[in-house]
């Protein structure tokens, strides 16, 4: 029996106990799981009172010990547990919805079904895509961000709501109805299921996240690249995004970086026909996506006018195959007239700024379009100079695409993702 099996066989709820326990799953971690411990051994550590054994807020990571006595887990049940908790901060759940106060249901549910794919040794309540299309009817393909799972259960109508929501589907309160009781529905399913308590993601801040980012790095940079190749692929490709320095193709980069926003609805094989679901013979249906780009032009930046036309022409070839809207947005130390992007797009042969860039603006102006990582990738073409620090409103789905070297990057920490365009796309044209 090992040091952690002993503790937790002899735990006794106490704080103390709590403490030495997760000392001894943040060993094991390191030993076993190189990233994950990492993580846990930077992460502050608080005692709480919680619905669950485990937690996560702006500070650190919580325990409820009366709740982990009461649980009956093994220590692979604990570690699972903990690794879950470390994948919630890996794709920002906390940041992303955290500020989500209605269909809480709906969100925890899609975001411990996107991470429980990856784990294995889950406590035999844990939610998994599986257990959720029994509950539902709905397929969950796998490999899918928590988004596209959140989307699916906002269109799930359940077959015991009430007569007046399903009839509903025309009026102009439809979806909200639907997802209420779609929340509603998933309310005694995510009873039963006690891994972590989401309540206190709303408990964060802007330097929180700028925190957290720093602390994903350090860790990240710690593992060493041996222990890297054990993660899923998922999981390291998120985790890339930390590193500037790595070589990129620009053009991958943004067909990774769509965001996404419901956009009617399309017929699909892959689900089952809601109102005849014994019929296969009939699609059902899924959400379409529509690509809101933003593309942001520093005035004082090195490229010219020629280079710039052509980079967002290539852009706007690499988006032809989604339905995706572009809009070019000039700005220096503020954004000026956007500037719709056409089949052959040219900027203005005389440029409406000049002098300083002040990266704030940029973000100042996704916040008042309500711009978020689902709704909007932001792409950002400037040298680099600017500002060292930003206030992103939760923001985080940006791509920088820069003339110079990332070293001369000003900003820091760093938002987003950062590319360095290769010198024959700066030159070549």
């Amino acid at each position: 029996m090992t040091g952690l099996e002993q503790a937790l066989a002899h735990n006794d709820g106490s704080q103390g106990a709590g403490d030495q326990i997760l000392s001894l799953a943040t060993v094991e971690l390191l030993r076993t799981d190189r990233f994950y411990g990492e993580v846990l051994a930077r992460l502050p550590k608080q005692a709480a009172t919680l619905t669950a054994p485990l937690g996560l807020t702006s500070q650190g990571l919580l325990l409820d010990n009366h709740q982990l006595s009461q649980s009956g887990w093994s220590a692979e049940n604990l570690l699972a547990g903990l690794k879950h908790l470390v994948l919630h901060l890996v794709w920002r759940h906390p940041e992303r919805y955290g500020a989500s106060s209605s269909q809480q249901s709906l969100i925890d549910a899609a975001t411990d079904i996107a991470i429980n794919q990856y784990l294995t040794d889950l406590p035999a309540t844990a939610l998994t895509r599986q257990k959720l299309s029994d509950q539902t009817g709905l397929k969950f393909l796998p490999d899918q961000d928590s988004n596209a799972y959140l989307m699916q259960l906002r269109d799930w109508q359940p077959t015991r709501g009430n007569q007046k929501a399903q009839r509903s589907d025309q009026s102009a309160s439809a979806s909200q109805t639907q997802s209420q009781t779609a929340s509603k529905a998933l309310d005694s399913i995510l009873k039963k299921s006690n891994l972590d308590d989401h309540q206190k993601w709303n408990q964060r801040h802007q330097s929180s996240d700028q925190e957290l980012t720093q602390l994903l790095k350090a860790a990240w940079q710690a593992t060493p690249k041996k222990n890297r190749g054990t993660l899923p692929g998922q999981v390291s490709s998120e985790l890339k995004r930390l590193d500037p320095t790595q070589p990129v193709d620009w053009r991958r980069i943004i067909r990774f970086g769509a965001g996404q926003v419901p956009a009617g609805k399309q017929e699909s094989w892959s689900r089952f026909n809601r109102r005849q679901p014994y019929r296969m013979d009939l699609p059902g249906q899924t959400t379409k996506t529509l690509i809101n780009v933003r593309v942001y032009v520093d005035e004082s930046g090195s490229m010219g006018n020629e280079e710039i036309s052509r980079v967002i022409g290539e852009l706007s070839g690499l988006l032809r195959q989604y339905p995706a809207k572009i809009t070019v947005i000039p700005f220096d130390t503020r954004v000026h007239q956007e500037l719709a992007v056409t089949q052959k797009f040219q900027l203005p042969k005389h440029r409406v700024g000049g002098g300083g860039t002040r990266f704030q603006s940029v973000f100042d102006d996704l916040h008042h379009h309500q711009a978020n990582r689902a709704n909007t990738l932001a792409v950002i073409l400037t040298d680099g100079y600017g500002e060292s620090e930003v206030k992103t409103y939760g923001m985080v789905n940006v791509i920088w695409l820069l003339t110079q070297p990332i070293e001369k990057f000003s900003l820091n920490p760093i938002v987003g993702r950062v590319v360095e365009l290769p010198k024959e796309d700066v030159e070549k044209w």
